[in-house]
């Protein structure tokens, strides 16, 4: 694959991403579009990047507060009814569209994205938890649909965020 062909495909990744988690599932509004300091290049401190948007996991004192809520907050937190399970055909991955988009979600925050005979794994979160840890954070509330061992052969896996 050439270096242009690969930038087009990670654009079009980037974009169906955005399309699909933004604005096919979501109610809300959009965000205003960035202004002023939003707008400046990164900010770094000569080691880091610093996030140039206060957020609450940041900020000090609000670990304990988040952790109380976490643990006994008043939120709905589980469904009320079983979700799934849900399966996936693994021989309908035999063969990447040679032309199109497929997108196939894979619970939490895990897609396989096809375009053009190109595959992309996006966030990959096949764990009970998606958490640092295997022994606390959020549950899965039904198994992946597709096993590890039947991915298909991937061209790339794009990270975009941890846990």
């Amino acid at each position: 694959m050439t270096r242009n062909t690969f930038l087009k495909t990670a654009g079009a990744a980037g974009a169906a991403t955005w399309l699909l988690s933004e604005n096919l599932f979501s109610e809300a509004a959009p965000a205003p579009w960035p202004t002023g300091s939003l707008l400046r290049k990164a900010q770094r401190d000569g080691r880091k990047f610093l996030n140039p948007v206060p957020t609450d996991t940041v900020l000090p004192g609000t670990t304990w507060r988040m952790l109380r809520e976490w643990a006994g907050g008043d939120q709905e937190r589980t469904p009320a009814a079983p979700i799934g399970p849900f399966r996936t055909d693994p021989t309908v991955y035999v063969t990447a569209p040679a032309k199109g988009l497929r997108v196939t979600w894979f619970g939490h925050s895990t897609s396989l994205l096809e375009i053009d005979g190109i595959r992309l794994l996006l966030d990959p979160v096949w764990g009970e938890r998606a958490s640092v840890t295997s022994r606390i954070g959020p549950k899965r509330f039904f198994a992946p649909p597709l096993a590890l061992a039947d991915l298909p052969r991937l061209d790339a896996v794009l990270i975009s965020h941890d846990h």
